[in-house]
């Protein structure tokens, strides 16, 4: 083996090595990297026109896209956060006191045993203990998200400052990017184009369109009078996310729980509000924003989403489906990679 082969061989594996240690201590804050580069995405346009209209000042544009995006996303995301904790932990406590034996939880248990033995009569000696232990579930899990708020200021810093750099040196990173590349320029700038253009689709076609699908039904569900809108409101924002079925998962059997407690009018109205606007969100603005980038189907996108929160924690609901969006991206690329190297060989 010559000494050049030597150099060159140390040196990879000294990079390889490097790279799997910078991983490694990067890898605590890659939810933080994440978001800050969802939002960077999503504002870009935003962003852009702010700095033609400060004639290119980098940082002062820079400074004031995140002050906007502080004020219109991360602060109201944070206060509708601890809002969440708040409602899941009553409702734990509720529980916990014997909330089962009175109160709202109480009749929503009455009203289940006088009308399930019709239809499942083996699921009637149980239904207590299965609402309370479903109840349970839910409340643990969404608690948890925001059981730590110390470790949530600190991440909401570190995605300003994120946010910050990323608008400000956008140019200085996509060149960092194209120059580390093995592909070719023109490949790799087509790539990170593809890539910006599957985040920006999956976040805007699907995840802000459950989220604001999650808050139209909160709205409804406060107004009706529905015991801890918002703790139920996050959980119709995931289910907006599952095809055919989406937020009726959650809004019918709230209709079904006023209408059989006697709040008729309450149940009336909640069905009018999530058919004609929950629903009508759904069904003109999802396809008007999916037809603009990557489209997946929304079974893909469900399975993406549980298979993110499994594996990355509640970042993985946004981190899941772009993943997926990035490798149908990727497929869509390869044949016009492969048959441009094809081409450049048989030259």
């Amino acid at each position: 083996m010559t000494k050049e082969k030597i150099q060159h061989n140390f040196f990879f594996i000294l990079l390889g090595v490097m790279t799997v240690a910078g991983l490694f201590l990067l890898s605590p804050y890659a939810d933080v990297f994440f978001i800050a580069i969802m939002f960077a995405i999503i504002f870009r346009p935003m962003h852009r026109w702010i700095r033609e209209k400060l004639h290119g000042r980098n940082t002062a544009s820079a400074v004031i896209s995140t002050i906007v995006v502080m004020l219109v996303v991360l602060v109201p995301l944070s206060l509708f956060g601890y809002q969440i904790f708040n409602e899941a932990k009553g409702l734990y406590i509720s529980i916990a006191d014997g909330g089962l034996e009175s109160g709202i939880i109480a009749n929503m248990v009455n009203v289940l045993q006088q009308y399930v033995p019709q239809v499942a009569p083996t699921l009637a000696a149980d239904i207590g203990q299965y609402v309370g232990n479903g109840l349970q579930w839910v409340v643990t899990n969404l608690g948890a998200v925001f059981s730590s708020a110390v470790a949530m200021i600190v991440n909401f810093i570190f995605i300003l400052f994120t946010l910050f750099f990323l608008f400000r040196d956008e140019d200085i990173f996509r060149k960092m990017i194209l120059a580390v590349s093995p592909l070719e320029d023109t490949h790799s700038s087509e790539l990170l184009d593809t890539i910006t253009a599957a985040i920006a689709s999956v976040t805007k076609g699907t995840i802000m369109v459950a989220f604001l699908q999650g808050i139209l039904a909160g709205i409804g569900f406060a107004v009706a009078g529905v015991p801890s809108p918002v703790l139920w409101a996050s959980v119709a924002a995931f289910a907006a996310m599952i095809p055919a079925v989406g937020t009726g998962l959650v809004v019918v059997p709230a209709i079904i729980f006023l209408a059989f407690t006697g709040h008729v009018v309450a149940a009336i109205a909640l069905a009018i509000w999530g058919i004609g606007v929950v629903g009508l969100v759904d069904n003109f603005l999802r396809p008007a924003l999916l037809s603009r980038g990557i489209k997946i189907h929304p079974l893909v996108i469900l399975f993406s989403t549980f298979g993110g929160l499994k594996f990355f924690g509640i970042v993985g609901f946004f981190l899941g489906p772009v993943v997926l969006a990035i490798l149908f991206a990727m497929f869509e690329m390869y044949p016009r990679i492969i048959g441009n190297h094809t081409q450049e060989g048989e030259v």
